[in-house]
């Protein structure tokens, strides 16, 4: 079937640019929770190696989580 018939083309991208703003949001907010989460852990006592594991990320990315400010902005 073709989707022009269930919805128009401009309605269509307006649904697109929706979906991209909130997983622009999303990944923004997602970072900074990120962050947070990471310094808490830390402080609790795990290793940089164990957050690294858990993160998924190298022991180098997770020092350079841990030193960034907690509400970095990502948008460029």
């Amino acid at each position: 079937m073709v989707y022009s018939r269930i919805l128009p083309v401009r309605k269509r991208l307006e649904m697109i640019e929706q979906v991209s703003k909130a997983l622009r949001a999303l990944n923004e907010h997602g970072q900074i929770y990120r962050r947070a989460e990471a310094r808490a852990l830390y402080a609790e006592g795990l290793t940089m190696a164990e957050l690294a594991s858990v993160f998924q990320v190298s022991r180098q990315r997770m020092a350079m989580l841990l030193r960034e400010p907690a509400e970095v902005s990502t948008r460029a």
